[in-house]
C-alpha cells in the first residue's frame, strides 16, 4: 500500500494540514507537541476506524476554539493497483469511502467491509507489521511459525514471486545459449506476417459465421431422423402411391440435414483452428489469456504517453529538474529589476522638488531629473522584459512538472500490466482481441 496524501482538518493541533507523501524512506521531524503522532495516529484511524491510540474520545480530538467548523480525517492511496479515497469525518460524523473514482461507500460498516474484502488491507496486520507502538515492534516474534509464515506470504506474495521466480529460471535454462543479435528487420516482417494473417483470419470467420448452422436446427434436425425413421419403419411395407412420395420426400429432407451436420462439423473444426492460429501468433498471441483485467490500464497508459510526447516536444531538449530550478534564478532576477525600477519612481518624485521644505531655498534639478527620467525608461523596457522571461520560465516549469508526474503515473500503470506492453500497439491489439473473441464465442456456440 501507498500513501499518497493526508488531510487533517481540526484534528488535534493541526487546524488545516496538507501532506503529500513520495516514495521511498519517510521521516517526521518536530518539536514535541507539533502534531508527529498525531499524524501518525489519524491515519491509522482512517484505514481501521479505531481512534484509540488518541487516548481520547471523538469530541476530545477536534482542535479546540474552531467552533462549529467540521474536523475529519482524509487518506488518498493506492493498494494492489486501486486506488482510493476515505474520510472519516468526527463532526458530522460519518464515513465515506471511494474505490478508483467509480464506486462511493457512505456507511461506517460498508467502509470497513469494503477495506477488508474489497482492497484486502487486514487490521491484524496493520497492526501488527505497519503501525506498530516503539515499544511493541519484537511483538510478533512471540507469534507461531506457522503464523508469521502467513503473514510474511500475505506481505511479501511469495507465491507470486515462486511463479515468477520459476517463470524466469525457465527463461534463463531455454535461452542461456541463444544469441542476442538485431532482428529488427524479422521482427517487422514477422508483423507484416500477423497482419496478413490476421487479414486472412477475418476472411474466414466472416465465410465461418454464413456457415454456421444455430443449436436449434441440428436438435430439430435430429428430431426429424427419428421422426422419418419411425415414420419408415411403420410405413415401409406400405403400397400406398401417397405414402411412398411422401417417404421419398423424407429421404431428401434426411440428406440433406445430414449436409447441413457435415458442414456444421466442418465449422467447429475451422472455428478450433482459428482460435488455436490466435493464441499461437507470435506478435500478440501470449498478451490474449486475461487481456480483459489491464487492457484499461493500456489504453490510459497510450493517451498519457500520446500526451507526455506533445509536452516533451514543447520543451524541446530542455532539461528537466534544470528548468524546474532556473525559475528561482528568473524570480530573482524579476524582482530587482522591479525593486531598480520603484527607487527610480521615487528618485523622480524627490528630484521633482524646486525648493527646500526646510529653508526654501529654490532647488535646479532638471540635469538629474532628466536623466533619473531616461533611466526609469530604460527600467521599465528592462523590467518588460524580465516579465516576459518569469512567464516563459513559469510555463515551462509547468511543462516539466507535469511531464515528471505523467512519468510516474505512466510508471506506476505499467507495473500492472505484462511485460512487453510498451511494444503492443493498441488499435491494432484492440481489433486482434475483438476477432479472437468472436471466434471463440462462435467456438462456444457450435459446441
Amino acid at each position: 500500500m501507498k500513501i499518497e496524501k493526508v488531510k487533517l482538518k481540526n484534528i488535534g493541533p493541526h487546524r488545516d494540514l496538507e501532506v503529500l507523501f513520495n516514495t521511498g524512506l519517510i521521516g517526521l521531524v518536530g518539536a514535541n507537541g507539533a502534531g508527529k503522532s498525531t499524524l501518525i495516529n489519524s491515519i491509522y484511524a482512517a484505514m481501521t476506524n479505531d481512534f484509540s491510540r488518541f487516548n481520547a474520545t471523538k469530541a476530545e480530538i477536534i482542535s479546540n476554539n474552531c467552533g462549529e467548523e467540521e474536523s475529519f480525517i482524509e487518506v488518498v492511496a493506492k493498494h494492489r493497483g486501486r486506488s482510493f479515497n476515505i474520510r472519516r469525518s468526527l463532526r458530522p460524523n460519518k464515513s465515506t469511502l471511494q474505490i478508483d473514482d467509480s464506486t462511493t461507500f457512505t456507511k461506517s460498516s460498508e467502509v470497513d467491509a469494503e477495506i477488508a474484502g474489497n482492497l484486502g488491507i487486514s487490521k491484524a496486520v496493520i497492526d501488527k507489521y505497519v503501525f506498530v507502538d516503539q515499544w511493541q515492534m519484537f511483538q510478533f516474534l512471540s507469534d507461531t511459525a506457522s503464523e508469521r509464515a502467513k503473514t510474511f506470504q500475505y506481505l511479501c506474495g511469495t507465491e507470486s514471486a515462486m511463479t515468477i521466480h520459476k517463470a524466469c529460471s525457465d527463461f534463463v535454462s531455454n535461452h542461456k545459449n541463444t544469441d542476442i543479435v538485431d532482428n529488427s528487420l524479422e521482427l517487422q516482417e514477422a508483423l507484416d506476417l500477423s497482419q496478413k494473417r490476421i487479414d486472412s483470419y477475418e476472411k474466414e470467420l466472416a465465410a465461418a459465421k454464413k456457415a454456421i448452422v444455430p443449436q436449434s436446427l441440428i436438435d430439430k434436425a435430429n428430431q426429424d431422423i427419428e421422426d422419418w425413421s419411425e415414420y419408415v419403419c411403420n410405413y415401409k411395407h406400405a403400397s400406398d402411391a401417397g405414402y411412398l412420395e411422401d417417404l421419398e420426400s423424407n429421404f431428401e429432407r434426411l440428406e440433406k440435414y445430414k449436409e447441413e451436420l457435415d458442414s456444421l462439423k466442418k465449422s467447429l473444426d475451422l472455428h478450433r483452428k482459428s482460435w488455436q492460429g490466435f493464441l499461437s501468433d507470435p506478435v500478440y498471441g501470449q498478451f490474449i489469456e486475461g487481456h480483459e483485467y489491464w487492457i484499461p490500464s493500456l489504453k490510459k497508459t497510450y493517451k498519457l504517453r500520446k500526451e507526455l510526447k506533445k509536452l516533451r516536444s514543447a520543451l524541446g531538449t530542455k532539461d528537466l529538474e534544470q528548468t524546474i530550478n532556473l525559475l528561482e534564478g528568473v524570480k530573482l532576477a524579476f524582482w530587482q529589476v522591479t525593486n531598480d525600477k520603484e527607487a527610480l519612481k521615487r528618485k523622480i518624485v524627490e528630484l521633482g522638488a524646486t525648493e527646500c521644505p526646510t529653508c526654501g531655498s529654490p532647488f535646479d534639478n532638471t540635469s538629474a531629473l532628466q536623466a533619473a527620467r531616461e533611466s526609469l525608461i530604460k527600467a521599465k523596457a528592462a523590467h518588460a522584459k524580465a516579465e516576459d522571461r518569469l512567464k516563459a520560465a513559469t510555463n515551462d516549469a509547468k511543462l516539466c512538472e507535469k511531464v515528471i508526474d505523467l512519468r510516474k503515473e505512466i510508471a506506476a500503470l505499467g507495473k500492472t500490466m505484462p511485460d512487453g506492453w510498451k511494444q503492443i500497439k493498441v488499435s491494432s491489439f484492440l481489433s486482434f482481441v475483438e476477432q479472437s473473441a468472436v471466434v471463440k464465442k462462435a467456438m462456444a456456440e457450435a459446441e
